[in-house]
């Protein structure tokens, strides 16, 4: 099969590559070419925006660690894990410079920069926390009851865990997003292109960077806590994020916790919702392969409706959400174009409107 050649090939190529890139770096006069080739080869595909797009989290980092009395703490396991996550992502730009046509490197280099902006777009949320704004839950309250008269939150919340059936459904169309990103990429192994998965990783970091840099000026506590609705009273429920952010948040915030580590870890932005993000730009990544294409949509569908009742989020966190990513989407592919197109529609004539 295809696959298994691209794995023994970049097997080979990685082993061979990397000798002899060692060989090279010893030797003065080719470090500058290596160093060329590197980031000619290594950073193409769109693999370089989403690489920006981690340089940016890691300001914001840096801001709050500086915020911070005791600063940051990586000892709990978040120094190891960035630490194997870089020489991963490093061994895939080596392969990619060997063999710029493997997938299997593409895949390798993809999975490292989706963790690492999972990981860091989270720290960047908590540092944002530290002297954030005042909560704005009355205004999307409002905005909700405002666009959605007919929609009573408290009463759909209570409800909907009275329905086995539907609960157990939203609950899993909620965790869906740990698990479509993989799907996608190993779909993207077996039939699909390089490109994708660097218009895929610039998309999802964008819509990343498009739901946490508001979150400064636009916390929120979520409906679950606006409205006083506890754990226990909805039985059944498989997502505690909704409650355990808020220690975390309100601890940043008035400076309980003392330290940036492993525990600032957690999904705290409510508006925009990325769930609702992230399921516009799995939708639009799904589309491209026909036979699981209506079946992602409607699991993605799901997974936004079911960031409302299961994840708290307000209507309005879900619209916000669905237009950050379709706009991640827009901007990924803008930037990924192939330079051949580029330079076709730049060389079209200004005006090239003819009688028929």
């Amino acid at each position: 099969m295809k696959w298994k050649e691209d794995v023994h090939g970049s097997t080979i190529a990685f082993t061979k590559g990397l000798l002899r890139s060692v060989y090279l770096a010893s030797m003065q006069s080719d470090r500058v070419r290596v160093l060329n080739h590197l980031i000619r080869v290594g950073f193409s595909d769109g693999f370089a925006a989403p690489v920006i797009i981690l340089l940016l989290f890691a300001l914001l980092i840096a801001r709050g660690i500086w915020l911070l009395p005791e600063g940051y703490n990586g000892e709990d396991g978040l120094n190891a894990t960035f630490s194997v996550l870089l020489v991963v992502w490093c061994m895939g730009m080596v392969s990619r410079c060997v063999q710029p046509t493997s997938r299997l490197a593409a895949c390798v280099v993809t999975i490292c920069l989706f963790a690492a902006l999972s990981l860091s777009s989270s720290l960047a949320a908590a540092a944002s926390a530290i002297d954030g704004g005042d909560y704005i839950d009355p205004w999307l309250f409002a905005i909700d009851k405002f666009l959605f008269p007919f929609y009573d939150w408290v009463a759909v919340a209570l409800a909907i865990p009275n329905y086995d059936a539907l609960y157990w459904l939203l609950n899993h169309n909620y965790n869906a997003l740990n698990w479509q990103p993989f799907v996608f990429i190993g779909l993207t192994l077996l039939w699909g292109r390089i490109e994708d998965l660097g218009t895929f990783v610039t998309a999802w970091g964008l819509g990343l960077l498009g739901c946490i840099l508001p979150f400064h000026w636009l916390p929120a506590l979520s409906p679950f806590r606006y409205h006083g609705i506890e754990q226990d009273d909805l039985p059944g429920n498989m997502v505690a994020l909704p409650w355990e952010f808020i220690p975390v948040m309100e601890g940043m915030r008035d400076g309980t916790i003392r330290s940036m580590g492993l525990e600032s870890i957690t999904g705290m932005v409510t508006v925009p919702s990325f769930h609702a993000c992230a399921a516009t730009i799995l939708s639009w990544a799904f589309w491209r392969y026909r036979w699981v294409r209506w079946p992602f949509v409607l699991v993605n569908v799901g997974m936004a409706l079911a960031a409302v009742p299961i994840g708290s989020h307000y209507l309005i966190d879900i619209l916000a959400g669905v237009a950050v990513g379709s706009l991640a989407v827009v901007g990924a592919t803008a930037l990924n174009r192939p330079p051949s197109k580029l330079r076709t529609v730049v060389s079209k004539p200004r005006l090239s409107l003819q009688p028929v």
